[in-house]
């Protein structure tokens, strides 16, 4: 029974990271981005939650947020956050999601697996960069869970938000949440031997077919620019998702661009594509998000 869970533990593991992959870009950020000092920290506080964040760039032509997946910290887009082209027109703020990292509430930290109050939690940073930057878009970017969250924001407050960047997103609830392994992995015995990252992310793809139903008759609401990016190689979400997006989504203000052999880890791979896109959104110039 021990080397049942050990090789079902080996399996979900590598169902959800490349290890190669990931470990390069942990070490570029903890060697060229944590202690860069261009890479501003900052915290907003409402009530007993603060939301960490870290920010680049200036505002020259727009103001992005990026959310981050799961697992995942604000470092998830490290190399964008030191791109000296991009940093040059757009101010990049990068947040450690609420529930992870240093974002949490101070009394009694837990996972937070509701969409609106992950939107109405991110939405003092954004009242705060659209005050101080209101002649600018402001684009949320989201990648894996992020993108799934990100819509909700948009849902939320559109007010604050003027275009959204979706990568490597599971969208449609029909078939988008847990699979084999993440059922496994809610057994004691196998849950016990996975890392607090990997029981949390687990924990939020339980509720992520749940929180996208609610988000099923809202797309037609949408008339802010909206780029789906979709790799037809990935193994986490289904790229049938930018199927369901092209179906949802209003074709005079939305783009479905999907990737040829791109697998999940387009934040890590095609950095600059990821800088295209966003500044595609924020002159509406959706086709210049291209190969």
């Amino acid at each position: 029974m021990r080397l049942l869970a050990i090789a079902l533990i080996l399996i979900f593991v590598s169902a959800c990271s490349t290890p190669e992959a990931l470990t390069e870009h942990r070490e570029f950020v903890a060697r060229e981005v944590v202690n860069n000092p261009a890479v501003e920290e900052a915290y907003i506080e409402q009530g007993d939650f603060r939301l960490y964040y870290r920010s680049s760039g200036k505002a020259e032509d727009a103001v992005a947020v990026w959310v981050h997946g799961t697992p995942g910290g604000w470092g998830s887009i490290g190399r964008l956050l030191v791109n000296d082209e991009f940093n040059s027109r757009v101010l990049l703020a990068s947040i450690d999601r609420p529930g992870w990292g240093y974002s949490q509430y101070t009394d009694e930290p837990r996972l937070v697996t509701s969409y609106a109050e992950q939107a109405n939690l991110i939405a003092p940073l954004l009242q705060k960069l659209k005050a101080d930057h209101p002649d600018k878009p402001l684009i949320l970017v989201g990648h894996s869970l992020g993108g799934s969250i990100i819509p909700a924001i948009a849902a939320d407050f559109p007010e604050l938000v003027d275009g959204l960047l979706i990568l490597s997103a599971g969208l449609n609830p029909d078939i988008t949440g847990p699979r084999w392994y993440n059922h496994m992995a809610k057994f004691s015995l196998i849950n016990a031997a996975l890392d607090e990252r990997m029981q949390a992310a687990n924990v939020e793809m339980f509720s992520l077919a749940i929180e996208l139903e609610k988000l099923r008759e809202r797309w037609a609401e949408f008339e802010m620019p909206i780029l789906v990016v979709q790799g037809t190689e990935d193994e986490l979400v289904y790229p049938a998702n930018a199927d369901f997006a092209e179906s949802v989504l209003n074709s005079n203000n939305s783009r479905v661009v999907r990737l040829p052999n791109q697998g999940h880890f387009v934040h890590m791979e095609r950095t600059d594509l990821i800088a295209t896109c966003v500044l595609a959104i924020a002159t509406e110039q959706l086709d210049h998000c291209a190969e």
